[in-house]
């Protein structure tokens, strides 16, 4: 058997195929077409979710082609990373509602200080302090000063969970290293409450958190059918 991983990166998206014993079989890169959204503000960073799809699927497509052609073990799991404290808001269905806000984009500096003084105990526990790269900082922001595209929202997501909603067609799931930067409680493993109750974010726009590592669905059919993976 092999497993795949997927990377999306700043720039492009990579897929890498390997056997049980870690050498790789088969692997694949893809630059985005258009890394950024052009004509910005300065400090702010944003991508289009949809040429990061683009991107994943073509490279994953390339790796299992590959690995086909070379006679290689069918992929039996996957696995996603990504940029840490991205924000990607989703509606039902997983459609991105705007284009994600980067973990780069500095818009929500001044906000970040009153998540930090929200958070501050939680920030004391686990050793780090609330920034503008985190991504509850940036959902925040968007509670703010855009409350119409929160209010559309049904997920808040990172990349990776929003590839591996694509993959299987579930969605609202992550996992403690993803949620870290939403303000996820890495001790306790739940929601704190102050991101409700002294930020007045919807909890339930959080996803569900797992362990790294925890099935969190299938390879649905058209996913399979895009990228030549076995479905399930």
């Amino acid at each position: 058997m092999s497993y795949l991983g997927i990377d999306v990166g700043t720039q492009g998206a990579r897929a890498l195929i390997v056997g049980q014993d870690g050498t790789v079989l088969a692997e694949a890169s893809l630059p985005f077409p258009q890394a950024e959204v052009p004509g910005l503000p300065p400090g702010w960073h944003e991508q289009d979710p949809r040429a990061w799809h683009e991107a994943v699927v073509s490279a994953v497509a390339t790796a299992a082609a590959d690995l086909r052609r070379a006679g290689g073990p069918p992929v039996e799991a996957l696995s996603v990373t990504s940029t840490s404290g991205t924000l990607c808001l989703v509606d039902e269905q997983g459609e991105p509602l705007a284009p994600a806000i980067m973990y780069s984009d500095t818009r929500s500096a001044d906000l970040a200080a009153q998540v930090q003084g929200a958070g501050a105990g939680l920030a004391e526990r686990l050793g780090y302090r609330f920034s503008a790269s985190f991504a509850l900082s940036k959902l925040t922001w968007v509670s703010r000063v855009q409350p119409e595209r929160l209010a559309r929202a049904r997920w808040c997501l990172s990349p990776a969970d929003l590839v591996a909603g694509w993959f299987s067609g579930e969605w609202g799931s992550s996992d403690w290293t993803n949620a870290l930067k939403m303000g996820y409680d890495l001790l306790d493993l739940r929601w704190p409450t102050f991101i409700s109750q002294d930020l007045g974010l919807p909890a339930g726009l959080l996803p569900r958190v797992v362990a790294p590592g925890t099935p969190i669905g299938a390879v649905s059919a058209q996913a399979a059918e895009r990228t030549g993976l076995p479905v399930g």
